[in-house]
């Protein structure tokens, strides 16, 4: 038999005994609130004494010390005199004096044998969410405000909405209402967009803001900048009178006059880019003039300079055209432009460099089957499509066509009995083709949506080679290029879902495909939305009603040169009222398809 030793053994005896030492004072359920971020300015702590008898002197200690802050000493926040007796303890203390952040908390009692116990940690945060980095962009019209959303601490509450707004008081202040943007971001953090149309807003600069909450409940409102509300064309004044040119033998360009003018902006803070790209020269129904030499005064940048490229010898009348940067287009009075004819030059005129089609921009399967597919829905609306398609499946090559004829779409693509097809939509089409060959292998809903979207720029042109052009219109004036464009592509629309359907895709695939037509945003949506409500001002009935659709129809398929005359008998407008009102819209001048 082993030996016990003595004082094991006395300790087992004094324990038997009645009156026997109890265990050792301690802490237990610890607890605190809030628990998660916070503004209010109070707290609570809770625990639970055991073991303290009659009590001991205390007292008991509330303590916190910031996270990181590992060289500090802890500070009391509140105490609980004694004596420390068993039971559930509470103790609300005041947190205004921490500084935000998180913040370690314990609570500290005399005697406790697990003295001090972690109660948890306060997490402070009384400052709002931040916008940083804001870009408003671009002046004018359609406008787009992108900033990052950011809140250091609890972060931007995700279940709360970020409003973007603008005010309608035209002097940078906030003096007038708030307009929500009409596309609102998500929640949370991170790069964020919000767009809108400042279409309805006095011309001059407006706030824009932003408000958010983050997750302690911290409301607030950012300034992101001002935008520049602008609907006023610039003011084209030609200084001088072109001089007389004699054409040089086997120049380039041999019949050109040079022009100097000035420009003025009304809308303060819009104003004019000076670059080459915002100046043409239009000559009525012959279209654009080629231009060369763009130059600004270095003494004054409202002074411009600018080569005009007439077609031949002669007395030629055309105008400068000039863009802002909220896309306003300003046109000078008629300028009457001469070229002696030459006694020794053949007239050769001006080789205008034309978009030549090659073996490299010809349509592959997946196109010539979409387009077939076209073709067939016309054809069942009684139309016939004899355009040529033209695809571009690179930028470079694309590049190539908005060189030489950017000035002769205007708006849109099919001239000359040509259909021209970026590489963006080309993509589409041909991965589209690619994959109802594997329908199995679902693609993404971002791919589906491209898809559509290519097969949107292909509907969209075909309309425009099954239905009348009023090529003149468009070129003249922006409420012709928004009367196509706007009908066209809410034709588009319209008869998307109908194209999709006729494309003969596996049905897996072809659900998928109508639901993301469903999705499909329009190219130039100002112009859309004004078609819409002028056909449904024709119609006396809504906007997605089948009368409106089956007018908006009717104008794209058979109106020609008297389109203007005709909308205004069907909306009981004038011809003027209504050019005035598209004129305002920008989109057709600044999208690219």
């Amino acid at each position: 038999m082993r030996p016990v030793p003595t004082a094991a053994l006395c300790a087992a005896l004094l324990g038997a005994l009645p009156g026997a030492a109890a265990a050792a004072p301690t802490i237990s359920d610890p607890a605190l609130s809030p628990t998660g971020w916070t503004r209010v300015p109070q707290a609570a702590a809770t625990w639970t004494q055991t073991g303290f008898g009659t009590g001991l002197p205390g007292p008991a200690l509330v303590q916190v010390r910031k996270e990181g802050a590992l060289n500090e000493s802890w500070q009391t926040v509140a105490s609980i005199s004694g004596p420390l007796v068993d039971g559930a303890r509470a103790v609300e203390f005041r947190i205004t004096a921490l500084p935000e952040g998180q913040h370690f908390a314990r609570v500290l009692l005399d005697g406790a044998s697990n003295s001090p116990r972690e109660l948890g940690t306060l997490r402070i945060d009384r400052t709002p969410p931040l916008a940083l980095d804001p870009d408003l962009s671009p002046a004018g019209g359609e406008i787009s405000a992108a900033w990052t959303q950011s809140d250091p601490l609890s972060g931007t509450d995700p279940a709360a909405p970020i409003m973007v707004e603008v005010n309608t008081a035209s002097d940078a202040g906030a003096t007038g209402e708030w307009v929500p943007f009409r596309d609102q971001p998500p929640s949370g953090d991170g790069r964020r967009v919000a767009r809108t149309n400042l279409a309805g807003l006095p011309d001059g600069p407006h706030l824009v803001r932003v408000r958010s909450r983050d997750v302690a409940g911290n409301a607030g409102a950012r300034v992101l900048g001002t935008v520049v509300a602008d609907s006023a064309p610039p003011s084209v004044e030609i200084l001088g009178t072109p001089e007389t040119r004699r054409p040089l033998p086997n120049h380039p360009v041999p019949f050109t006059v040079s022009v100097r003018f000035r420009v003025t902006d009304p809308a303060p803070g819009s104003g004019v880019n000076g670059s080459p790209g915002d100046v043409s020269a239009a000559a009525g129904a012959d279209g654009f003039l080629q231009t060369i030499g763009f130059g600004v005064s270095a003494d004054d940048p409202s002074i411009g300079s600018i080569g005009v490229v007439l077609p031949g010898p002669g007395l030629h009348v055309f105008r400068l055209l000039v863009r802002d940067r909220a896309g306003n287009v300003g046109e000078s009075a008629p300028v009457v432009g001469y070229v002696t004819p030459p006694d020794d030059v053949p007239a050769l005129g001006l080789p205008v460099p034309r978009f030549q089609p090659a073996k490299q921009y010809r349509p592959g399967p997946g196109v010539r089957a979409a387009f077939a597919a076209a073709k067939r829905l016309h054809a069942r609306r009684g139309l016939t499509v004899d355009a040529r398609l033209l695809v571009a499946r690179n930028g470079t090559l694309w590049r190539r066509v908005l060189r030489r004829s950017a000035g002769r779409f205007q708006g849109y693509a099919t001239l000359r009995g040509r259909i021209y097809t970026g590489p963006a939509a080309t993509r589409a089409i041909e991965a589209l083709h690619r994959a109802r060959r594997n329908p199995r292998a679902g693609p993404p809903r971002a791919e589906l949506d491209s898809y559509v979207s290519g097969l949107a720029v292909l509907l969209h042109e075909t309309l425009h080679a099954s239905g009348p052009q009023e090529v003149d219109d468009v070129r003249a004036a922006r409420s012709g290029r928004v009367f196509e464009e706007g009908f066209t592509e809410a034709v588009t629309i319209d008869l998307l879902r109908p194209y999709v359907a006729a494309l003969r895709l596996p049905p897996p695939l072809r659900g998928r495909m109508l639901m993301a037509a469903r999705r499909y945003r329009p190219a130039y949506p100002g112009s859309v939305a004004w078609a819409r409500a002028r056909s449904a001002e024709a119609t006396r009935s809504p906007a997605g009603s089948r009368a409106a659709r089956a007018f908006r129809i009717r104008v794209a398929d058979r109106w020609g040169a008297d389109r203007w005359t005709r909308l205004a008998a069907a909306t009981g407008r004038d011809e003027a009222s209504l050019r005035a009102q598209a004129a305002r819209i920008t989109d057709v001048d600044t999208a690219r398809r």
